[in-house]
């Protein structure tokens, strides 16, 4: 059985969007976490004006430490993909597999404003309240939710801290994360259509799956989001295996990859 799986959620959210993926990963087997990046959800009352990118590395880097992980499966959807980015330079010796869920491949000083599809959309919203410049949510409809899920979803969504997705990847300076497997989640929309596959995730070294559902299927199709999350965790690390470039079994389509970082938008 391999470590534990660390779940960061994107911009906007918080742990709650993990809720029904945590019992199918538990029943498999698997120690999971989802903690709350700091200003978001239920730690939304700690919002400054300097919490940024690095407080949110700071924040997971800060929960594996505390809670004594090693071997971790860390998995960040969208805007989470810079954060366990982050947290992959910093602490290389605790983890295993790195999966990027339809979110951005950072490299080193990229920020997710450089990175997202359609930044100037996303930055048209950014307001000033008490002091403090975020993003307001957005009304969800781009997530691919039902009816239900998307009220569901939009009592939960936050302000997403303006400074974090304006700041830069900080990184070490050194290839740190050789020994780190890399993975890579599309979704694949209602429409049949996938989520970008971008060209740094396409190449050797990694290993790619699609799941249906949408931006936000650990909402829509938890189901396929544990068996992926699952696959992924039990694979071995690079030294020991060869690159994969995959598709999970049930995939219906190939596409030719997008030519860009960029992956979803939350």
């Amino acid at each position: 059985m391999s470590g534990p799986i660390v779940l960061v959620h994107g911009a906007q959210h918080g742990g709650w969007c993990w809720r029904r993926v945590l019992p199918g990963l538990r029943s498999a087997g698997h120690e999971v976490h989802a903690p709350t990046l700091t200003g978001l959800a239920d730690r939304a009352h700690l919002l400054t004006a300097s919490t940024g990118l690095s407080t949110h590395i700071d924040d997971v880097a800060a929960h594996l430490e505390a809670e004594e992980l090693t071997d971790v499966t860390l998995v960040g959807h969208s805007y989470g993909a810079l954060v366990v980015t982050g947290v992959a330079d910093r602490l290389p010796g605790k983890v295993r597999t790195v999966v990027l869920f339809d979110g951005p491949v950072a490299r080193a000083g990229e920020s997710g404003v450089d990175l997202h599809p359609a930044a100037h959309v996303f930055l048209s919203r950014e307001t000033v309240v008490d002091g403090i410049p975020v993003i307001p949510p957005s009304d969800g409809s781009s997530l691919g939710l039902d009816p239900d899920d998307l009220a569901w979803v939009r009592r939960r969504l936050t302000p997403q801290p303006a400074r974090a997705v304006r700041e830069g990847l900080p990184h070490s300076g050194t290839d740190r994360t050789s020994t780190i497997r890399h993975c890579f989640i599309r979704t694949q929309r209602a429409d049949g259509s996938d989520s970008a596959l971008p060209d740094r995730a396409a190449g050797p070294g990694w290993t790619v799956r699609t799941v249906p559902g949408g931006h936000d299927a650990m909402i829509t199709r938890p189901g396929e989001v544990v068996a992926v999350l699952h696959e992924l965790a039990e694979l071995p690390p690079p030294d020991t295996a060869e690159p994969t470039h995959q598709h999970q079994p049930h995939e219906l389509f190939d596409r030719t990859p997008a030519e860009s970082a960029t992956g979803g938008t939350a």
